[in-house]
């Protein structure tokens, strides 16, 4: 399994102890897609300070692939200012210039072959060039999109016809509300839309089935990183199972079970994806920043 994770990343800062993380979301997935036992590239914009050295350090310690990124003189490296509060972190203000000013081109897309990978990667936050959109229409793999918790209607009607697997933060709005975004986002084209709702579960839409997936408690050192670590986590687990179901069908050479057991299956297979994924995020609750690697840092943002 394959990941081309690509677009924005940003270190976190933690205002209130001193500290810097690597992370960002298409950052972030790159690095947890690996923990999961995917491997995965990451192609995005750094400055050539202490933070982008961090930024590719960590990557490269975490086994993702960093030949696709780039190094811009004269930028600052993305950063985000944090503050947890009993363990759940607070974005308080960002400087992400560097990739809002220098976006994703169809040049950054046309590597994303499917010689090389199974699955593009990228978020809500992430700036495309005209060009650049219109390349990543016609991307020659799957995509998964994650739009945060800060998407509109336009949002979901210029991204969920291009990508088949998308996510939601939707903690902020009632469950009716989640499960009408979820069937809105598969309505207009998506193959799989996923509302993750922190401590009160998941629900995912497939255009069949509504499924629901709790959440595992645990006591929460820190959430940086919980969504993108279940996003990867799903993504790695239903893409393996799905392949597999495939090999297992083509084994009945044209004489296939019933469509009810092989719906039954692949219900399941996306139960035990939601359930992997859940629970791999509840463990990444149990580590400082997104993933570990914090450094001092006593400078304002």
């Amino acid at each position: 399994m394959r990941f081309y994770c690509f677009g924005d990343n940003n270190v976190d800062i933690y205002q209130n102890r001193q500290l810097a993380y690597p992370g960002g979301n298409a950052y972030n997935v790159a690095v947890y897609s690996c923990m999961r036992g995917a491997e995965a590239s990451y192609a995005g914009n750094v400055g050539d300070d202490r933070l982008g050295r961090l930024q590719l350090d960590s990557l490269k310690a975490m086994g993702v692939d960093i030949s696709l990124s780039r190094v811009l003189p004269g930028w600052k490296t993305a950063r985000a200012a944090v503050r947890l509060n009993d363990g759940d972190r607070e974005f308080l203000a960002a400087d992400i210039d560097i990739y809002t000013k220098n976006p994703v081109t169809a040049a950054d897309m046309a590597r994303c072959t499917a010689e090389k990978y199974d699955l593009a990667y990228a978020s809500i936050w992430a700036a495309f060039t005209p060009e650049g959109w219109e390349a990543a229409k016609r991307l020659p793999v799957p995509l998964g999109f994650d739009f945060s918790d800060v998407w509109n209607e336009e949002d979901l009607e210029r991204v969920c016809p291009v990508a088949d697997y998308v996510f939601l933060s939707c903690s902020h709005i009632t469950e009716d509300e989640t499960v009408g975004t979820l069937k809105k986002a598969v309505s207009l084209g998506s193959r799989i839309a996923v509302g993750t709702r922190g401590m009160k579960g998941s629900f995912l839409w497939d255009g069949a089935e509504l499924l629901f997936q709790p959440a595992f408690s645990c006591p929460v050192v820190d959430t940086m990183g919980a969504g993108d670590s279940y996003i990867s986590a799903f993504l790695v687990s239903w893409l393996g199972e799905e392949a597999e179901l495939g090999r297992l069908l083509r084994g009945f050479d044209g004489a296939a079970p019933a469509e009810q057991d092989v719906t039954l299956c692949r219900r399941k297979a996306l139960e035990l994806s939601m359930a992997k994924a859940a629970l791999f995020a509840a463990s990444t609750c149990r580590r400082d920043g997104a993933f570990g690697f914090g450094i001092r840092w006593e400078e304002e943002l």
